[in-house]
């Protein structure tokens, strides 16, 4: 896999923040796996957003 340039992610992340906040999201974690060692099974680019509940749990 290709890395990111530091301008496409911060696009990225921007889109992340805009859509977190239009789904009235304050708090939240995002997660990039980037490996077989860290969990990707299918080997394209995608972001979890997570939020919740939970959340504090995971702290």
């Amino acid at each position: 896999m290709d890395a990111l340039s530091p301008e496409e992610s911060g696009r990225m992340l921007a889109f992340v923040a805009s859509t977190a906040r239009e789904a009235g999201l304050e708090d939240y974690r995002v997660v990039v796996n980037v490996g077989p060692g860290a969990g990707q099974a299918v080997f394209h680019l995608h972001w979890h957003v997570l939020a919740g509940p939970s959340l504090r749990s995971m702290a």
